[in-house]
């Protein structure tokens, strides 16, 4: 949090608690996160932080697994992974909580919203099928793109601009980074 004379403090850890996966929310002093407070053991939930006071507020509740959190870019949905039914997918809820609206069309994980709001890059596959990298609609879950070329072990990102997806691959020990466009070209870099 930034105290009264605008230097950054940490906010006082909830006692008890694991809290995880930090998203900055634009244009307001809070962050979203999971957390698995107040009952401990393994159920998260996401929650929101006021940055200035510390004041935390809990947005979804329930037996779900609720994590890996990300903030569309004007603020008004957070995209989240949950586990309902043990089958993991993609939901969003509005910044100041609600009703879950589910994205994925099937299994999903690891949403990171696009700099123009209109997308998000995740994981994504069929029931015992292979996970793979796309791009879907945030605001209804459509399928935009699949990069079926993108390992599922990379570290994938939209690049600055989000023209293209960067990511980092392991070949025989040795890290490169490449980038897949819109055409679905990859090349090192």
């Amino acid at each position: 949090r930034i105290d009264p004379a605008g230097r950054a403090e940490p906010i006082p850890e909830a006692p008890d608690c694991v809290e995880e996966s930090p998203a900055a929310v634009p244009h307001a002093a809070a962050v979203v996160y999971a957390s698995n407070c107040p009952a401990g053991g393994t159920d998260y939930d996401i929650w929101r932080a006021n940055t200035v006071t510390g004041a935390r507020t809990q947005l979804t509740s329930g037996p779900e697994h609720d994590y890996q959190p990300s903030v569309t870019p004007d603020g008004k949905w957070i995209l989240f992974s949950s586990w309902p039914s043990n089958v993991i997918s993609i939901w969003k809820i509005p910044i100041a909580g609600g009703p879950r609206i589910r994205l994925s069309p099937s299994q999903g994980r690891r949403p990171e919203v696009a700099r123009n709001g209109q997308e998000f890059l995740c994981q994504i596959r069929e029931p015992a099928g292979l996970w793979r990298v796309a791009v879907l609609s945030v605001d209804d879950g459509r399928v935009i793109q699949e990069f079926p070329q993108i390992p599922v072990t990379s570290v994938v990102r939209f690049s600055p601009d989000a023209a293209s997806l960067d990511y980092t691959v392991s070949i025989d020990g040795a890290a490169g980074r490449l980038v897949a466009t819109g055409a679905i070209s990859c090349r090192r870099r």
